[in-house]
């Protein structure tokens, strides 16, 4: 079983093309060029002639906006303006440097980070959040905007489409709470949901419960662009759940959860040779965590880091919020370098979507959210 190139560059979003949003931003997907997606009845729902009212959040037209700036995982975006035409690149604050966590010295951190294998990639000069700081970018406050996007559901390993799935969205990325968004999609998959656009959000795809045909799938950091018309929202069937620890010899309890995602370089390419870890709050590693990777996409129990797919996968992560975070080795140092982390919420029996991009504490933005 392949896990097909939806892990990667999903929001990588392009005008008017249909981005894969297992992911949403950079993040598991794969974009497919030249399709718009229009149109599209919902059911379950409460969309009328393009304006959509759903736990408290209008959206008529697609015009509703939202200024200033936005924090997102201790990161805030928005602030001075850049001239010019092209977007502003990102900037790595050394007064927001933090601590190697703890954690790292403990024995269970070697367990997960231990490669002495030089990552491939553009790291675009980034040393480790230890001694650079996390990156930020200027985003244009005048394009955090709230707009309707068209979504297909489709399974994450077939591509085939789920029909009467539920679509959730939270535009605080916090899925522990009520949605601002939940409809239904139709017998073909399709559902037009209103997006925060330049905003991360949260994104949840499931189906009935009694029928047992899908695990809950949830997609971090995910960021739109204002000019992307359409999207494919992922959803892991039950026998991919399966099949995914019989292949890597792995056995799962239902109480914990799965994540999975990728590595990305400053280019926002796939990055070999990295090694994932997951921490609590307090930097504890899970007991029950064991961190896996694949070759050419296709779970590999023998590989030690990512492959040049750039992929990865955690499994039996307990139900709760933790941060997972994407090591490399260092050839100056010999040591590893924290490249990238991100905050999820990992549900039990659950499958959570996130990329890791070098720099970036969270999801990075596309380049049509940049001021210029």
């Amino acid at each position: 079983m392949r896990l097909l190139p939806f892990f990667m560059l999903a929001c990588v979003e392009a005008p008017e093309e249909t981005t894969f949003v297992g992911g949403g931003g950079s993040l598991l997907g794969t974009t497919t060029g030249g399709s718009t997606t229009g149109g599209g009845a919902t059911t379950g729902g409460t969309t009328t002639g393009g304006t959509t009212t759903t736990g408290g959040t209008t959206t008529t037209g697609g015009t509703t906006t939202t200024g200033g700036a936005t924090t997102t995982g201790g990161t805030t975006t928005g602030g001075s303006t850049t001239g010019g035409t092209t977007p502003s690149e990102p900037v790595c604050d050394v007064t927001t440097k933090s601590k190697t966590p703890a954690s790292a010295a403990d024995p269970a951190f070697g367990e997960f980070v231990f490669t002495e294998v030089e990552p491939g990639g553009d790291l675009g000069g980034f040393a480790g959040d230890a001694a650079a700081g996390w990156c930020f970018q200027d985003v244009d406050p005048k394009l955090v905007t709230l707009a309707d996007l068209t979504g297909s559901v489709e399974d994450l390993e077939s591509g085939d489409s789920v029909a009467e799935a539920t679509v959730e969205i939270w535009h605080d990325g916090e899925p522990t709470s009520s949605p601002d968004v939940r409809l239904t999609g139709d017998t073909s998959g399709q559902v037009i949901v209103p997006v925060m656009r330049c905003q991360p959000h949260d994104l949840r795809v499931s189906t009935d419960e009694d029928l047992a045909e899908t695990k809950e799938t949830t997609a971090s950091q995910q960021i739109h662009e204002p000019t992307t018309r359409a999207a494919t929202f992922a959803s892991v069937s039950s026998s991919t759940a399966a099949l995914i620890p019989a292949l890597l010899g792995v056995s799962v309890d239902s109480a914990n959860g799965m994540v999975m995602g990728a590595a990305l370089d400053a280019q926002g390419a796939p990055m070999s040779g990295a090694q994932v870890v997951v921490r609590d709050e307090t930097g504890a590693i899970p007991e029950s965590a064991q961190a896996w990777y694949t070759v050419s996409e296709f779970p590999d129990r023998d590989q030690a880091e990512t492959s040049e797919d750039g992929l990865w996968l955690l499994t039996n992560v307990p139900q709760g919020w933790w941060s997972v975070d994407v090591y490399t080795y260092s050839v100056d140092t010999g040591g590893h370098l924290r490249m990238g982390t991100a905050l999820i919420y990992v549900d039990s029996d659950g499958f959570s979507l996130v990329d890791l991009s070098v720099g970036f504490d969270g999801g990075r933005y596309p380049a049509g959210c940049l001021l210029r």
